[in-house]
């Protein structure tokens, strides 16, 4: 009796321990699931990326696209730069698909988004000629896409290099008397900046951990900030504060790329 009754007290005492530890095991769970940093706000695109400057730059990258495969000798010096236009194109279209502004864009948006993203990866002329072609019927309404959400729609490669491209262009663009006669331009590549900046927001293939995924989002919020900062300023011809902005937004991406060592390949 005595030895049933040990061996049912320790029986006792290993199940209690076994919940105890389940417990324990499900309070941490708990708690890191709630120390996860939250899904990103989405704030309307209109605040940072004003549709009509990007539907402008939506025109150009389309006749870029198609410049490009004019002829394969042409080609083969400018594929790279045509991966990274469609690459472009296809977070421009998704800023105007998901726009709170209309736009002769949006209604085309989801099919312009799936051509220019597959453009971007066309591996030789023949694919790029098809690519194209492909782009110019879904800007047509003649193609499908998948609904829209916010998400990195293009190689990290590509899109990172354009970004360097449109900040070297802006620091020429914004030199001297240019930050008048280009303020056009120059506010096309401020919009597409931001919207890349909301678009790489999503994709934290460069994150080791949750921890670090409250940095990534800063950086890239930081980015998208300055970015639309410096397109109010162009759009209110202040060059001063416009430069101020230019400065926010190099050092965010210098520190991203500090931080999380971020290849840019094609």
């Amino acid at each position: 009796m005595v030895r049933s009754c040990l061996v049912w007290s320790r029986s006792w005492a290993a199940s209690v321990g076994h919940a105890a530890l389940t417990g324990v095991a499900l309070v941490v769970a708990t708690a890191a699931l709630s120390a996860a940093p939250p899904k990103p706000e989405v704030p309307p695109v209109s605040t940072f990326a004003p549709a009509d400057k990007l539907a402008a730059e939506a025109t150009a990258l389309l006749a870029s696209c198609e410049t490009a495969v004019a002829d394969e000798a042409g080609f083969k010096d400018q594929a790279g730069q045509l991966a990274r236009d469609a690459a472009t194109l296809a977070t421009v279209a998704l800023a105007l698909g998901l726009h709170d502004t209309d736009n002769a864009f949006k209604k085309n948006a989801p099919a312009l988004v799936a051509a220019a993203a597959e453009l971007a990866d066309a591996g030789d002329f023949a694919a790029a000629k098809a690519g194209v072609a492909k782009l110019k019927a879904a800007n047509e309404g003649k193609g499908e896409g998948e609904p829209l959400v916010w998400k990195n729609v293009a190689t990290m490669g590509p899109i990172m290099k354009q970004s360097t491209g449109l900040y070297n262009k802006l620091k020429r663009g914004m030199a001297g008397a240019r930050f008048k006669s280009r303020a056009d331009e120059n506010a096309r590549s401020a919009a597409a900046l931001a919207v890349i900046g909301q678009a790489v927001l999503f994709d934290t293939d460069y994150v080791e951990g949750d921890g670090d995924i409250a940095k990534w989002q800063k950086f890239c919020t930081d980015w998208r900030e300055a970015a639309a900062g410096l397109g109010k300023s162009i759009k209110d011809g202040d060059a001063k504060a416009a430069n101020d902005w230019l400065i926010k937004l190099d050092k965010s991406c210098t520190e991203c790329h500090q931080t999380f060592k971020v290849e840019v390949k094609e």
